[in-house]
Formats: C-alpha cells, sequence, structure tokens
C-alpha cells in the first residue's frame, strides 16, 4: 500500500486563497492538541470560530484551506470522504469562518484530527536531522521514508510520533479523490523500505 503527506499549507503562492493564522477562538492556548494529534473534547468550544487576519486580502475558499498552524482544514466534501474512511480514530472538528471584517464567510470547513500515531518511519533509510546537544533528540526530516513492514496495520489516516504535525493518507484514500475536482490540495508519496 502506498501512503502520502498532504500539505497543509497549499498554494502559497496564490494571496487570494484564504490562508489561516489563527487558531479557533477559544480553546484557550490549547490550539496545539488539534496540530499534535490530542483529544479535544474537553476543551473544543461549541460555536468555534476562526477569524481570518486583517492583514491577509484572500478570501477565496478551495477544498483545503492552507495554513501555518500545522492544522488539516477541509471542506466538507473532502471531510466526508475522509470519515468514510477514516471513522474512527479522527477527531473531525466543525467551525465557522469569518472575514477580515468578522462577517460570517462559511460554515463548511472542518479541522481533521487524527489520533493514532503509527511507528512507521524508517530511521536509518531516512534523511533525520538531530540535536547536536541530543543525538536522539530529532530537530527536523529532509526526507520521510517509511518501514513498509510496521505499516501492515496503519489505518487510512494517521500521523507519526517523530513529526506529529503532518498527515498521511493511504492510496485508498487518494484514489478516492481523484476526478472529485478537489483544488488546494497536493499530495507528496513517502517512499517505503524495504
Amino acid at each position: 500500500m502506498r501512503y502520502f503527506e498532504v500539505d497543509t499549507l497549499g498554494d502559497e503562492q496564490d494571496k487570494e486563497r484564504v490562508f489561516i493564522e489563527e487558531e479557533p477562538e477559544g480553546l484557550d492556548g490549547f490550539g496545539f492538541r488539534l496540530a499534535e494529534g490530542d483529544s479535544t473534547d474537553d476543551v473544543y468550544p461549541e460555536d468555534a470560530r476562526i477569524y481570518l487576519s486583517p492583514y491577509s486580502a484572500g478570501l477565496k475558499l478551495s477544498t483545503l484551506l492552507g495554513n501555518s498552524i500545522g492544522y488539516l482544514i477541509v471542506h466538507a466534501a473532502l471531510m466526508t470522504i475522509l470519515k468514510e474512511h477514516a471513522p474512527s480514530g479522527v477527531e473531525y472538528r466543525r467551525f465557522s469562518l469569518y472575514n477580515q471584517r468578522r462577517r460570517l464567510h462559511s460554515q463548511e470547513y472542518w479541522i481533521i484530527n487524527p489520533l493514532t500515531l503509527v511507528p512507521c518511519l524508517d530511521r536509518e533509510h531516512s534523511r533525520i536531522q538531530y540535536a547536536t546537544s541530543n543525538p536522539d533528540q530529532i530537530v527536523g526530516i529532509d526526507e520521510l521514508v517509511f518501514d513498509s513492514q510496521r505499516l501492515e496495520a496503519a489505518p487510512d489516516l494517521f500521523r507519526i510520533p517523530e513529526q506529529r504535525m503532518s498527515y498521511f493518507i493511504s492510496e485508498r484514500i487518494a484514489r478516492a479523490l481523484q476526478g472529485q475536482g478537489f483544488d488546494n490540495l497536493f499530495l507528496q508519496e513517502i517512499r517505503q523500505h524495504p
């Protein structure tokens, strides 16, 4: 089975597109949980709202909303496909999107928070940067390589412990996305070994 990483930045060059820089209002500093795969059951606001930065002019909506906070934010049509393939082990958090003038812009978007961590990184074949003070501490990964044997029980949507702000989907999901007309959605296949 092939696996792909989802690019959460989207097309950064298109300044007309919506780009999110703030976590939902009311999370009171717990927004990192959505970026790192921790449950938000006890903190997620019932009427979650995200406000676009007044310094960003983009208003064009797309299937994936690029962001700088490490979230996977997608339109309801894409969320439905993800939920079909990953009905458990994932939080699906709805929110209302407000424009730069604090007016409602859309209620059709979801934050996808996979809670499952799959320890499938092949450290020997990946290009990893370690801290000089601690040779076991990862500070960056230049190229990910997965150990195919450790993927045998992997779900269709997951994260890895070494890079929790990354999102990985299976070939099954990637095939379901084809031909749907989704935009601003970029996937990169992850090499596997052996």
